[in-house]
């Protein structure tokens, strides 16, 4: 079983990560925290009751350049969820993920694997990031202020 706590520029939040459901995912995941693959990148979509969108290091969309298997879910999404981004077409996930912070993103077509779950921070530093959507922004990109992480520590229990 494994935690991550996400530090970045507005404050920190802590993952459950979804082991069971999505081991090679949560692997992925893992290992790319570990790296230090996200250290330094940032949320760089924000839209308002759908999702944060994170984990892109500069401007390259196909990083870290290779594709993850989908491990879908089963059950609905639900607000505080994290699920791994892709393309929109299977098995194309990578390094990108997203915070699902509205309805619209719990209503999300079952095609993206569960991370896991924000256990801590979701009423504080969650909330915050959300609030940085501009809906003059072209699909959420770029939200109010840039948002940095700083770190994902990955805590094995």
């Amino acid at each position: 079983a494994y935690t991550a706590e996400v530090t970045t520029n507005f404050g920190s939040f802590t993952i459950e990560l979804n082991t069971e459901g999505a081991p090679g995912n949560v692997n992925n995941f893992v290992n790319l925290a570990r790296s230090g693959y996200y250290d330094g990148s940032g949320c760089h979509r924000i839209i308002s009751g759908f999702v944060v969108q994170c984990g892109r290091p500069g401007e390259l969309e196909e990083a870290p350049g290779y594709n993850v298997t989908d491990e879908l879910p089963t059950e609905p999404y639900e607000i505080g969820m994290i699920a791994m981004a892709n393309t929109g077409a299977p098995n194309t996930g990578g390094g990108q993920w997203f915070i699902i912070t509205g309805d619209q993103g719990a209503s999300l077509p079952q095609q993206y694997t569960v991370l896991g779950t924000v256990t801590d921070g979701m009423d504080s530093t969650v909330k915050a990031l959300a609030n940085l959507a501009d809906p003059t922004a072209n699909n959420g990109v770029p939200p109010l202020s840039e948002v940095v992480i700083e770190s994902v520590t990955i805590t094995e229990r």
